[in-house]
């Protein structure tokens, strides 16, 4: 195990799992409270949650279990965006106007990235209870090829396909194949990308981003593919990009509405996709609390 975590760890520079750990551990030690941006972690967060889990199963006390633990939950506080100075509550020394003004934007500023780092720290602690309780670690999402065309190029006739074009409106294409499904199918892949894009946003509220990483996670964890950055251009993988769509099919299905105004709508939708999906297998995805949450927010809901 630790052989191969020597070996993942490697790279221009060759980094051994103490040199991780103690790089990790000074950043806790000298920013206890802030907010810090995810550039400033020795690896990826991908691999130093690959790191802790490793030496959390191998620690040999309490105290080392709980260490690994707590770091885990840490890793929250390194967000996207932050930048090169870490935001902390602090507020700055003096009583004038200017150091009050300078004080409320400060602690403003650190309330937007601390939504964003309590919510990523509750997908945290249900990672770390599926590890802990032997849970599969894995996506829910099944893995397809990057191959399978979209719409899928097997399907003799599709229902509906969508055109996403940057910078232009989407067109959404219905066949005379389409039924009651289609367009919420085919409105699935808009809003995914309208997510992705506007969480990306430099000025992007915390709300919004709290529920793009909640979607990140859904969608197989903190996948390159997925991280949202206003630096890079990024893209969202074809499966994946289906998976919501269903998700979001199965979301309606279900005519849980999340307002009281949309009632008679979702009854409506619930009756006539349980006639196109008789059982709850058969869009082949799994909902969590956390995403039916987030599909709720894109209707209006709270």
């Amino acid at each position: 195990m630790i052989k191969w975590l020597k070996q993942i760890f490697g790279g221009e520079r060759q980094q051994t799992v103490a040199d991780v750990m103690a790089t990790y551990g000074g950043l806790l030690e000298k920013y206890p409270l802030a907010l810090l941006d995810v550039s400033m972690l020795p690896t990826s967060k991908t691999k130093m949650k690959a790191l802790l889990k490793a030496l959390y199963a191998k620690a040999r006390t309490a105290e080392q279990r709980a260490w690994f633990e707590a770091g885990y939950m840490f890793l929250s506080k390194f967000q996207d965006g932050v930048g090169t100075t870490p935001i902390d509550n602090t507020l700055p020394k003096g009583d004038t106007k200017a150091d009050l003004e300078a004080g409320a934007a400060k602690l403003d500023k650190w309330l937007q990235w601390e939504k964003l780092s309590l919510a990523e720290t509750e997908i945290l602690m249900a990672e770390w209870m599926r590890f802990k309780t032997g849970e599969p670690q894995t996506s829910p999402v099944p893995q397809r090829s990057e191959d399978d065309a979209w719409p899928n190029a097997r399907a003799p006739e599709p229902r509906g396909f969508i055109s996403l074009r940057k910078g232009e409106r989407s067109v959404i294409t219905l066949t005379a194949k389409a039924n009651a499904s289609t367009m919420i199918h085919e409105t699935g892949h808009e809003w995914l990308e309208n997510f992705r894009n506007d969480a990306a946003h430099p000025l992007a509220p915390a709300e919004l981003r709290a529920d793009w990483e909640t979607i990140k996670h859904w969608l197989g964890g903190s996948a390159d593919v997925l991280n949202a950055s206003t630096e890079k251009e990024v893209s969202v993988a074809t499966w994946q990009h289906e998976y919501f769509a269903r998700g979001f099919e199965q979301y309606m299905r279900e005519g849980n509405a999340p307002t009281s105004g949309l009632s008679e709508v979702f009854n409506n939708f619930k009756g006539r996709l349980t006639e196109i999906y008789p059982k709850e297998s058969d869009l082949n995805v799994k909902l969590t609390p956390e995403i039916r949450a987030v599909f709720g927010r894109m209707l209006g809901g709270q």
